[in-house]
Protein backbone atom coordinates (compact mmCIF):
# COMPACT_ATOMS: atom_id res chain seq x y z
CA UNK A 1 0.00 0.00 0.00
CA UNK A 2 1.51 3.09 -1.09
CA UNK A 3 1.10 6.16 1.16
CA UNK A 4 3.16 8.47 -0.15
CA UNK A 5 4.97 11.37 1.21
CA UNK A 6 5.79 11.74 4.89
CA UNK A 7 6.08 14.16 7.18
CA UNK A 8 9.40 13.94 9.41
CA UNK A 9 8.17 13.23 13.17
CA UNK A 10 4.51 12.31 12.20
CA UNK A 11 2.12 9.86 13.11
CA UNK A 12 0.00 8.25 10.67
CA UNK A 13 -2.67 5.67 10.90
CA UNK A 14 -3.26 3.24 7.65
CA UNK A 15 -6.54 0.91 7.65
CA UNK A 16 -7.65 -1.23 4.83
CA UNK A 17 -4.24 -3.44 4.20
CA UNK A 18 -4.37 -7.27 3.95
CA UNK A 19 -1.34 -9.33 4.56
CA UNK A 20 -1.48 -12.74 4.88
CA UNK A 21 0.84 -13.65 8.59
CA UNK A 22 1.46 -16.64 10.86
CA UNK A 23 2.73 -16.58 14.01
CA UNK A 24 6.27 -16.03 14.44
CA UNK A 25 6.59 -13.12 11.47
CA UNK A 26 7.90 -9.88 11.91
CA UNK A 27 5.86 -6.52 10.92
CA UNK A 28 8.35 -4.40 8.65
CA UNK A 29 7.83 -1.66 6.13
CA UNK A 30 9.83 -0.84 3.00
CA UNK A 31 10.41 2.73 1.05
CA UNK A 32 11.97 3.55 -2.43
CA UNK A 33 14.05 6.73 -1.54
CA UNK A 34 14.31 9.16 1.31
CA UNK A 35 14.81 7.40 5.12
CA UNK A 36 13.08 6.17 8.09
CA UNK A 37 13.23 8.25 11.49
CA UNK A 38 14.96 5.80 14.08
CA UNK A 39 15.87 5.67 17.69
CA UNK A 40 19.67 4.11 17.68
CA UNK A 41 20.26 3.65 21.40
CA UNK A 42 17.72 1.74 23.66
CA UNK A 43 16.09 -0.08 22.21
CA UNK A 44 16.06 -4.21 21.73
CA UNK A 45 17.38 -3.70 18.57
CA UNK A 46 15.75 -4.29 15.13
CA UNK A 47 16.25 -6.48 11.93
CA UNK A 48 17.29 -4.84 8.93
CA UNK A 49 16.83 -6.03 5.09
CA UNK A 50 17.29 -4.35 1.64
CA UNK A 51 14.38 -3.76 -0.84
CA UNK A 52 11.04 -5.96 -0.85
CA UNK A 53 9.94 -8.83 1.06
CA UNK A 54 6.24 -9.17 1.60
CA UNK A 55 5.07 -12.24 -0.64
CA UNK A 56 4.59 -15.25 1.33
CA UNK A 57 8.02 -17.61 0.84
CA UNK A 58 10.15 -14.84 0.65
CA UNK A 59 13.56 -15.16 1.98
CA UNK A 60 16.44 -12.22 2.29
CA UNK A 61 19.93 -12.16 4.72
CA UNK A 62 19.01 -9.67 7.19
CA UNK A 63 21.62 -7.52 9.00
CA UNK A 64 20.94 -7.02 13.17
CA UNK A 65 21.02 -3.60 14.65
CA UNK A 66 21.44 -3.79 18.41
CA UNK A 67 20.20 -1.40 19.89
CA UNK A 68 18.22 0.54 17.34
CA UNK A 69 14.12 0.72 17.02
CA UNK A 70 11.74 1.94 14.72
CA UNK A 71 7.92 2.54 15.48
CA UNK A 72 5.12 -0.01 13.79
CA UNK A 73 2.24 -1.67 15.34
CA UNK A 74 -0.54 -3.53 13.58
CA UNK A 75 -3.25 -5.79 14.71
CA UNK A 76 -5.44 -8.39 12.81
CA UNK A 77 -8.10 -11.07 13.01
CA UNK A 78 -7.52 -14.82 13.07
CA UNK A 79 -8.95 -16.78 10.36
CA UNK A 80 -12.46 -16.39 9.45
Amino acid sequence: QLIGDVEAGAERTFTGLSIAVEEGDYIGCYFLAGYMERDNVGFSGMWFAQNEHIDPNDEADYTFYDGDAISLYGIGEGPA
